[in-house]
C-alpha cells in the first residue's frame, strides 16, 4: 500500500514537472518569440498568425521595418506561382527569394513587406486587409509606422472581374450593374463595406499567445502538408494544333488553353447565357479607385505607387490571329488577339486615368514583362497564372528602376 501510494505521489510530482516546466518553457517562448519573428524559416513562416506574417517577413532587416515599401494586391503581390511551388517542397535554403519584396529588398537595400495575400480583390487586398493588419500588429504592442512608399499592384488578369464577383455576391439591389455608380443606395452599401470591413482588428486573449499559437499551427500544416502529398497540380493544356502563339527567342511558340487575359465579359458561352457584358467594366474600376482613395486618406504620410501588371495573355508577344482564354467565371473562350490587346489597352489607360485623377504615380510594367518573355516563359510550366522566377524578377528590376529613377519618362499603356 505504501509503494502505491509512494508510486502515486512519484508521477503527480512528475506530471507537476512536466506543466511547470512546459508553462515555464512556452512563458519564455511568448517572451523571446515576437523579439526574432522576422527569422522565422520559410518553411515555418505558414505557422504565423496571418495578421502578424508582415513582421516575419525576412525582406527587413529586423521585425518591425523603418521607412519601409509596402505592397498590396493578391497573390502577385506574395509571389504565388512556381518558385513558391518548388520551394514549398524543400530546397534547404531556410530563407530563399521567392516573392517581389525579396527581389526589390535585394535591389534596393531598403526594408520591403507585403500586405497581399491570394484572392484578394480591391476592396480588401488594397483597402481592408491592410488596415486591419497594419492595426492589428499595433495593437499587440507593436510600434509598426505608416509605410514610406505603397506599392499597389494592380493585375490585369483578374482584379475587376473580383470586384463584379464581390458585387454580385454581397449587392441585394435590383439596379442594372450600369446603373451603379450613380446609385444612392449602391454608395451607401458601398460605404459600409468599406467601414464594416475593418472594424474588428483588436487581438482578443487567445491571439496574444504568438508563440504557443505558432507551434501549434505549425504542427497543424505539418500533418496538412503530409495528406497533401502526391497531389498534383492542375493539368496544362497544349493543343496539338495550337490556339494561341507567342513569339519567344524569334519563333513562333504555343502557349497553353484558358489563360487569364484582360476583362472581357460576354464572350464565353456561359457569360452570354447569364447575361454578362462590359457594362460592368465602370463599376469595377469605381471600386478600385475607392479602395485606393481610402487607402491613401488612411495613409497620408505614405507616398502611394500604382503598378500596373498585365495579364498572363498580354505578358507575351502574341503572334496568332485568336487565343484561348478564360473567362470570368471559369469557363474556357476564344477571342480575336485584336481585340484582346486593345482591351489591354482600354483597361491599362482606365488605370492610369484613375492614378492621375488620385495625384498618385502610375508605372506599367507590360512592356518589361514582354521583354522577358521574348527570351522565354515567364509563367508556368505549372501554374500559369502567376509568374515564375524569371517573370518575378523581371517585374522587380523594372520596379526598382521605377523607384530608383522616379524623374525617367516611362512608357506607359502603349502596345
Amino acid at each position: 500500500m505504501t509503494n502505491r501510494k509512494n508510486w502515486i505521489k512519484t508521477g503527480l510530482q512528475n506530471v507537476a514537472l512536466f506543466m511547470f516546466s512546459l508553462v515555464f518553457i512556452l512563458l519564455i517562448g511568448e517572451w523571446l518569440f515576437p523579439k526574432y519573428l522576422n527569422k522565422v524559416p520559410f518553411r515555418l513562416y505558414g505557422g504565423v498568425d496571418n495578421n502578424l506574417r508582415v513582421l516575419a517577413q525576412y525582406s527587413k532587416q529586423s521585425v518591425i521595418p523603418e521607412n519601409y515599401i509596402a505592397i498590396f494586391g493578391d497573390s502577385n503581390s506574395v509571389g504565388v506561382g512556381d518558385l513558391y511551388i518548388d520551394l514549398s517542397k524543400g530546397n534547404g535554403d531556410w530563407y530563399p527569394d521567392y516573392a517581389p519584396a525579396h527581389f526589390l529588398h535585394n535591389k534596393l537595400e531598403t526594408d520591403v513587406v507585403s500586405f497581399g495575400f491570394a484572392g484578394a480583390g480591391s476592396l480588401d487586398g488594397i483597402w481592408s486587409g491592410p488596415i486591419k493588419q497594419f492595426e492589428y500588429i499595433n495593437s499587440m504592442g507593436f510600434d509598426l509606422k505608416p509605410p514610406k512608399t505603397i506599392l499597389v499592384l494592380f493585375y490585369e488578369g483578374n482584379d475587376i472581374g473580383n470586384n463584379l464577383q464581390f458585387i454580385r455576391e454581397n449587392y441585394k439591389g435590383n439596379e442594372a450593374i450600369g446603373e451603379l455608380q450613380h446609385s444612392v443606395k449602391f454608395n451607401e452599401w458601398l460605404n459600409r463595406q468599406f467601414q464594416n470591413s475593418i472594424t474588428e482588428y483588436s487581438a482578443g486573449f487567445r491571439e496574444g499567445f504568438v508563440f504557443t499559437n505558432f507551434l501549434i499551427k505549425s504542427v497543424e500544416n505539418i500533418f496538412f502538408e503530409k495528406s497533401k502529398q502526391g497531389e498534383e497540380f492542375e493539368r496544362i493544356i497544349f493543343p496539338a494544333i495550337p490556339i494561341a502563339e507567342a513569339v519567344i527567342g524569334g519563333k513562333a511558340v504555343p502557349l497553353p488553353v484558358h489563360l487569364q487575359a484582360p476583362p472581357l465579359f460576354g464572350v464565353t458561352p456561359f457569360e452570354k447565357k447569364r447575361g454578362f457584358s462590359d457594362d460592368g467594366l465602370p463599376i469595377g474600376y469605381y471600386i478600385f479607385e475607392r479602395a485606393i482613395k481610402k487607402t491613401k486618406e488612411f495613409f497620408s504620410s505614405s507616398e502611394i505607387k500604382l503598378i500596373y501588371l498585365p495579364s498572363t495573355l498580354t505578358s507575351y508577344k502574341l503572334n496568332s490571329p485568336t487565343v484561348s482564354f478564360r473567362g470570368n467565371m471559369g469557363d474556357g473562350g476564344i477571342a480575336d488577339s485584336k481585340n484582346l490587346t486593345q482591351r489591354h489597352l482600354e483597361v491599362c489607360k482606365e488605370i492610369l486615368k484613375i492614378s492621375q485623377k488620385l495625384n498618385i504615380s502610375f508605372f506599367d510594367t507590360t512592356q518589361y514583362l514582354r521583354e522577358a518573355s521574348s527570351k522565354g516563359y515567364i509563367h508556368g510550366p505549372k501554374d500559369w497564372d502567376h509568374l515564375n522566377e524569371s517573370g518575378y524578377r523581371a517585374l522587380s528590376d523594372s520596379i526598382s528602376e521605377f523607384l530608383l529613377h522616379p524623374n525617367k519618362h516611362y512608357e506607359n499603356c502603349i502596345n
